[in-house]
């Protein structure tokens, strides 16, 4: 990727409102000619947080962290630069120069693969009693499913694939694994177990694991194998839903697996990963 140019991104900023932007994320307050809140990078009772809406910065007088639009969604959302840069041209409305554009930048058949795979397997645990009846035993309740986009995948050989084969998706999804081919026969990869989807920074699913409820199988989980967009040794289950609570309250915990995370998340260790 070459750089970005600086009167692209000085344009960019320029569109952008950074009191909107950051009051999506923080509760401000009007304050003389500025905005105040309290600041979401440390833990605090009285705001410090500052955002100026003409110098379209902002400041906070506890723990020092400043910056642009770029820098906040950097800081809070835990977005590489160009990500940063693409979550903003997208508000704005403004399109990115060709000549700085990633290549392949997101796989986006790819990550769609895995966005209708997550989706089915959110609607088959909502329709599956003993799936729902195993997350409950484990302690694991409906706000924790919702939080972490549980899913099920039935005990079928087929039912991802012939909803995959609907979107045109077979080649993408082999590629992610979702699938697998032995032969000439293509056949879902994940069948009769719960599902954890594995999200990057910016929400997009790009693995899965999957834990049986077959107790004669011989493999408790299953994950997703590596591909174009996961790289085993470089992600952390959870990181989406935990990256804020990291951040304001610096420290983390890491565990060992999906349970352990959705268990400390449920008794408000929202700083947990595996």
């Amino acid at each position: 990727m070459k750089n970005l140019d600086r009167q692209f991104i000085d344009n960019l900023l320029s569109n952008i409102d950074i009191v909107e932007l950051i009051g999506q994320k923080v509760t401000l307050k009007k304050f003389g000619n500025n905005y105040k809140g309290l600041c979401p990078f440390h833990a605090e009772n009285t705001p410090s947080f500052n955002v100026s809406s003409s110098k379209q910065f902002y400041h906070c007088f506890g723990c020092g962290a400043s910056g642009d639009a770029i820098s906040f969604l950097k800081n809070y959302e835990g977005l590489s630069f160009y990500e940063s840069i693409e979550k903003l041209a997208k508000i704005a409305n403004i399109s990115i120069p060709e000549t700085v554009s990633k290549k392949n930048y997101d796989n986006e058949n790819l990550l769609h693969a895995n966005y209708i795979a997550s989706d089915f397997f959110s609607n088959n645990l909502q329709n599956n009693k003993k799936a729902k009846d195993y997350l409950l035993s484990r302690g694991i309740t409906d706000d924790l499913i919702e939080k972490f986009d549980l899913g099920y995948a039935n005990d079928s050989w087929d039912g991802l694939m012939k909803e995959l084969q609907k979107k045109n998706l077979i080649k993408d999804a082999l590629e992610v694994g979702v699938l697998v081919k032995n032969k000439d026969k293509i056949y879902d990869r994940f069948r009769d177990r719960v599902i954890f989807p594995i999200k990057n920074t910016q929400e997009k699913v790009i693995a899965f694991g999957g834990r049986t409820l077959n107790k004669s199988e011989s493999a408790k989980y299953i994950n997703s194998p590596e591909s174009k967009i996961f790289f085993k040794s470089a992600q952390l289950y959870g990181l989406f839903q935990a990256k804020n609570s990291i951040t304001k309250n610096d420290k983390v915990i890491i565990v060992e697996g999906y349970t352990d995370v959705l268990a400390l998340h449920k008794n408000n260790f929202n700083y947990s990963i595996a």
